[in-house]
């Protein structure tokens, strides 16, 4: 059975006479599966939409940088703009899931979450402290 893509939760698929066998020698009548979909380990699914967190690098969220998104398809490279907080949102348009029957996608909403180091050692926490006193308080 070809389960269609980007169907979701409680979609039915039907497969024209492969039920059981119609009353009195009558043609056999259609099964029918319900689809169950199982969560993802990376993905949460909203309608045609996904969403994932990925890990963005202290320096690449303070300076701007490149960072590796997941998607359906594999990964891709997106930029994230300088000053980048935990809880900012990018959309990748057309990047979610397949849209039954209109052959349109959804779009992949990523979130970031920063990732601070800790300072284990004394040259880090001196060049924390420097960075602090250079920085403007948020």
């Amino acid at each position: 059975m070809k389960i269609p893509p980007g169907v979701g939760n409680g979609s039915q698929v039907r497969l024209p006479g492969a039920g059981n066998a119609g009353r009195r020698g009558g043609p056999p009548g259609d099964f029918v599966l319900t689809v169950e979909v199982e969560e993802h380990a990376v993905f949460r699914r909203e309608g045609d939409d996904l969403h994932c967190v990925v890990s963005v690098g202290m320096v690449e969220a303070a300076m701007g940088g490149h960072v590796d998104i997941p998607t359906p398809e594999g990964t891709v490279t997106i930029e994230v703009p300088a000053g980048t907080q935990t809880g900012q949102r990018f959309r990748l348009r057309k990047r979610g899931l397949p849209r039954p029957g209109d052959g349109g996608r959804g779009d992949l909403w990523v979130e970031a979450r920063v990732v601070i180091p800790a300072a284990t050692d004394d040259r880090a926490r001196a060049l924390l402290r420097e960075l602090a006193t250079v920085l403007p308080r948020s």
